[in-house]
């Protein structure tokens, strides 16, 4: 499935600002945050979030823009994820 199609899946109303976001390590380990999440970016699947630019994740993202994007929805017990780079 890819990231359009699934953006596609996602609620119709959706509400929630917190997501996971993963992204990988200069070691090459996993590292993973909720992060606030403020929608995509026009009719694409790029996530669109907020940070702090002095944080770790945005080096790591820039070293290797591959990660994965979750989202938990417990009234319906869904999980949704993107994945990319």
């Amino acid at each position: 499935m890819n990231s359009l199609t699934a953006k596609s899946l996602l609620p119709a109303e959706l509400t929630i600002s917190a997501a996971k976001s993963s992204s990988v390590k200069p070691n090459g380990r996993p590292s993973n945050r909720t992060v606030v999440f403020r929608g995509f970016l026009g009719e694409t699947a790029d996530v669109t979030m907020v940070t702090d630019l002095r944080s770790g994740k945005v080096g790591e993202i820039r070293a290797n823009p591959g990660g994965e994007f979750a989202w938990y929805f417990p009234e319906s017990r869904e999980q949704f994820r993107i994945a990319g780079d």
